[in-house]
């Protein structure tokens, strides 16, 4: 009787044509396909799978906020009823849309309105179900990783001796933690941004009601916060686990050891934080939980005051601690990599060529299995950057951040390896500055992303960010990192007066003077000529050598070759500074730049200094890989052809070995690529300037521009462009400028031809300022460079620059 009663209020509530449920399926089936709601299913699904691919490369290569992917799906999901809604009331045939129920009359079906509404019920239902599936597993593959997200908060300290480790310990925890089965740890450097009272304060520890708020913004189920207590005869810490949703406390750890065993209170902790989740999940093996650490306390300290430093900016403290771990641990993994990264930025900011650094990476590879994930995917990305292979290194560092969306170190390490290799994978220098901003926006006291941010608004000539960023920089002066960034904004807008007090300033510290010059010379060439020749005043004896070298390199940058000329062959330069001068006057040659006469007499006395049947005995005393070059390039391309010959014969008689190993054959391809341009062979100089950059298989930016290497990749462009191969020339040629870096000559020329090139390409706003980059270096020049200048005043005229 309930059957029957219930029945009636169904029929009642949805009246339906008596036919047999066989029948009514089979009505219900010749309705959808004649209504066409499964090709419009179809059609939809596969745009939605094809967008949300394309929406997924986007995100990583622009570097979008990961809700961007989430709202997208979200949008698509819900579009998804709404799509086979209208499949099923519209018909879009002939050239215009009618209402489906108009056809279905025409065609004297008798099907009533409640059938297709219960149709279109179901139909619907269906599709959100499965598509919500779809799309739910799809998010949590991309936001959950391989387990539980932990957050791990700053500890409260009480004494003196332990106040250094209310970062320290908790920063480790979370390197221990982070990569064991079912764990990922939310990145500490981000995550603790708003718990400073001022961009570079310690951060203090936040009441459990905040960290609850901040463990849920980083989409942490788990949050820890603790407590350092030193009793003067031991240190106590105790640990408490929270969950993040209701901000409840789940169960407390303690550990207690001496100062000197803060390694032990580490891996205790992390032994009984995965010991208590064992009714959670199953427990992961514990034995090799703190393998990449160290057993000495000294080492662990100073690692962590090295991690510390380098945040604030501190390179040189970060360099002296850094060294002190390794010194009592040389095989302490984690330090091995902080060591790689803080190395790179000291030789950096010294302006040396980058050195052993290959030696660092080896040794941590050949320990990898000993770090966390994590860490592992970040050494291998520093050993490609090392390897100059930007997309290696970029492709590692989207393994990390698919992971940890909030991975301070990944993201500045991808924005170094984005601004200066991604001419060789596509990225551009928009995406850099993209990767920057993001990079701040998780710590805005991050010292070394400050200033790289700095050195790219510079060379971008973004005028706009220059008040911002000399405030985020104004933070912290403690560091010549920050105050050479801070110094150089200041100094691009500063009036002749203000100027000549932060010249003077400056050259009474190396590094910061060092800095402000290597960032004044791309836009403010003038005032770094001033800067050096107060170098040349100074009481320190090497900023007074380094100042008379480097005001050559920028004259010659400028297009001042012949009195430059004269100064070398006055011999009133040291023996050093005159052969670097001498290479670059010779190199400029072989670009176009320069004095045919200067040229000629340098490289002559270059040859006389080392006469190719000599080169072999003076391999172990003088460069000749670099001097042999460049006698042989240039005659190749302009003098005797026979003598370069002889050069590339030479060539051959060097082993191979070295960095890199196959120099000596790239060097003999060079050569061969500039005597097939002579001879008008342009397929073959082609190929021989490909072969060339390929077996010079390193490509930094942190070299002098009178190398090879350099050369070849103007060369190789040069080609390119002359083949029609626009995109592959400017893609070397952008490598040559800034922001990706400056070398001299080199830089104006490349500039030069950016210009021409973005110009065809109709981009005129970037070739105005490609333009405008050669001119700030030819606007200063000798008669010399006359051509060239009078061709870029034409450029920027054509593109609305009459002023100049």
């Amino acid at each position: 009787m309930l059957r029957v009663g219930y029945g009636s209020m169904f029929q009642r509530l949805f009246p339906v044509p008596a036919m047999s449920a066989p029948s009514w399926l089979r009505s219900f089936g010749v309705e959808i396909h004649r209504r066409g709601v499964h090709r419009a299913a179809a059609a939809y699904a596969a745009a939605v799978f094809v967008l949300l691919q394309a929406a997924d490369l986007l995100l990583k290569a622009v570097t979008l906020p990961e809700v961007t992917f989430r709202l997208l799906a979200i949008a698509c999901f819900v579009g998804f009823p709404v799509i086979l809604a209208l499949a099923w009331m519209f018909d879009f045939t002939g050239g215009r849309i009618t209402r489906a129920r108009q056809r279905v009359a025409d065609s004297g079906d008798s099907e009533t309105a409640p059938v297709r509404m219960i149709a279109t019920l179901v139909v619907a239902g269906a599709v959100i179900a499965v598509t919500g599936v779809l799309l739910v597993g799809t998010l949590r593959g991309r936001t959950a990783g391989d387990g539980r997200v932990i957050a791990v908060f700053p500890f409260r300290t009480a004494g003196l001796d332990v106040m250094h480790w209310a970062e320290g310990l908790p920063d480790l925890l979370s390197s221990v933690l982070d990569g064991t089965a079912g764990v990922t740890v939310a990145d500490p450097w981000a995550l603790w941004k708003t718990l400073r009272g001022a961009p570079h304060d310690i951060a203090t520890s936040p009441d459990p009601e905040r960290a609850a708020q901040l463990a849920r913004r980083s989409r942490a189920e788990r949050f820890v916060l603790g407590s350092i207590v030193d009793t003067g005869d031991s240190v106590d810490v105790n640990v408490r686990i929270y969950d993040a949703r209701s901000g409840r406390p789940l169960y407390g750890l303690t550990a207690t050891s001496s100062s000197t065993d803060l390694r032990g209170v580490v891996r205790d902790l992390a032994v009984q934080f995965i010991a208590a989740r064992a009714t959670e999940q199953q427990v992961p093996a514990i034995g090799r939980i703190d393998a990449g650490l160290t057993t000495s306390p000294e080492a662990l300290k100073a690692y962590v005051l090295a991690r510390l430093s380098m945040r604030r900016g501190l390179v040189d403290s970060a360099d002296v601690a850094i060294r002190e771990a390794l010194a009592h641990d040389s095989l302490f993994t984690m330090a091995i990599v902080e060591a790689v990264v803080i190395q790179s930025w000291v030789q950096s900011l010294r302006g040396q060529p980058y050195a052993g650094l290959r030696e660092l990476v080896a040794r941590g590879l050949a320990r990898d299995s000993l770090l966390r994930e994590r860490d592992r995917l970040r050494l291998h990305a520093l050993d490609a950057s090392i390897r100059t292979d930007g997309a290696a290194a970029a492709r590692l560092l989207h393994g990390i951040l698919a992971s940890d969306s909030t991975d301070l170190h990944a993201w500045a390490q991808l924005q170094y390896v984005s601004a200066v290799y991604g001419w060789q994978y596509g990225s551009s220098d928009e995406d850099a500055i993209r990767i920057a901003e993001r990079v701040l926006r998780l710590d805005s006291g991050y010292v070394p992303m400050l200033a790289a941010r700095a050195w790219q608004a510079v060379a971008s000539q973004e005028r706009s960010q220059y008040d911002r960023l000399i405030r985020l920089l104004s933070a912290d002066t403690s560091s010549h990192l920050a105050r050479a960034s801070l110094g150089c904004l200041r100094s691009i807008v500063a009036d002749d007066s203000t100027f000549r007090l932060l010249a003077a300033a400056a050259a009474r510290d190396r590094l910061e003077s060092i800095g402000l010059h290597r960032c004044l010379r791309s836009v403010r060439p003038d005032r770094s000529e001033a800067l050096l020749k107060a170098w040349t005043t100074s009481d320190d004896p090497w900023l007074v050598e380094r100042g008379v070298s480097e005001q050559g390199r920028l004259s010659i940058a400028r297009g001042r070759l012949r009195s430059v000329g004269r100064q070398v062959e006055a011999g009133e330069l040291r023996p050093d500074v005159a052969l670097n001068l001498r290479l670059a006057l010779g190199a400029a040659s072989l670009v176009g730049v320069g004095d045919t006469g200067t040229a000629a007499a340098t490289v002559g006395a270059l040859a006389a200094s080392l006469p190719v049947d000599s080169a072999l005995a003076y391999f172990e005393k003088m460069p000749v890989w670099w001097i042999g070059w460049l006698i042989g390039a240039y005659h190749a391309q302009s003098g005797d052809t026979v003598l370069a010959r002889r050069w590339q014969r030479t060539f051959e008689q060097f082993p191979s070995g070295g960095s890199p190993a196959e120099w000596a054959a790239a060097v003999r391809a060079d050569i061969e690529a500039r005597l097939a341009m002579r001879r008008g062979d342009a397929e073959a100089a082609l190929a021989s300037a490909r072969r060339a950059f390929l077996l010079w298989s390193i490509h930094t930016e942190n070299q002098v521009e009178s190398m090879p290497e350099p050369h070849m990749r103007f060369h190789l462009a040069m080609l390119h462009q002359e083949a029609g191969n626009a995109d592959s020339a400017r893609s070397l040629l952008r490598s040559l400028v800034p922001p990706t870096g400056w070398l001299g000559f080199l830089t104006a020329r490349a500039a030069f031809e950016l210009g021409k090139i973005d110009e065809q390409m109709g981009s005129v706003r970037t070739a105005e300022r490609d333009y405008t980059t050669a001119w700030i270096l030819w606007s200063g020049g000798g008669t010399e460079i006359e051509p060239w200048r009078s061709q870029v005043r034409q450029a920027l005229t054509r593109l609305r620059r009459s002023d100049l």
